[in-house]
């Protein structure tokens, strides 16, 4: 299942994520290797409670975020997984449900479209929400041709730990 929304965040909300991800994710490459718990990324919580309306959400339930900027394409289609058990043991474990945030695109965006293996075809666009289940669904995102493109991304874990089975 796939589900686009738009226009998610009031301008406080947008304002309260954006600092969070300069403060915690765009400078601190540790935090986001580790699996957070609720309480622990506040920030994020106007963008999950949007999402537990489609995906059940459960209180022991952790969280990956982390960002996508222009020029980091993953070129390949793949389903999001536990790179760090991946690496050392050669199992696919993949995510419950992923969320895609994209706070402010460059109106001159050319390029950079999330694209699904069914052919679904999404355009970055501001305040536009991008949520399902991604252990199940390839994705990619298309090469960028010009201009900006920042995507902000919540995979929910059913696990404490990245690394472990």
């Amino acid at each position: 299942m796939i589900i686009i929304l738009d226009d998610v965040l009031s301008k406080d909300e947008l304002d309260k994520l954006n600092e969070g991800i300069i403060k915690k994710i765009s400078n601190n490459n540790l935090f986001n290797r580790y699996l957070r718990k609720w309480n622990d990324i506040k920030f994020c919580h106007p963008l999950l409670k949007i999402m537990s309306k489609y995906f059940p959400l459960k209180w022991h339930y952790r969280y990956e975020l982390w960002t996508h900027k222009a020029g980091q394409i993953i070129p390949n289609w793949h389903v999001d997984r536990d790179e760090n058990l991946y690496a050392n043991t050669g199992i696919v474990d993949t995510t419950l449900f992923g969320l895609i945030y994209y706070p402010l695109i460059d109106p001159s965006l050319k390029g950079g479209e999330l694209l699904f293996k069914d052919g679904t075809t999404i355009m970055p666009r501001s305040n536009r929400m991008v949520l399902f289940s991604t252990g199940t669904i390839l994705h990619k995102v298309a090469e960028y041709y010009d201009g900006q493109r920042l995507a902000f991304i919540v995979n929910v874990w059913d696990k404490k730990f990245l690394g472990e089975v």
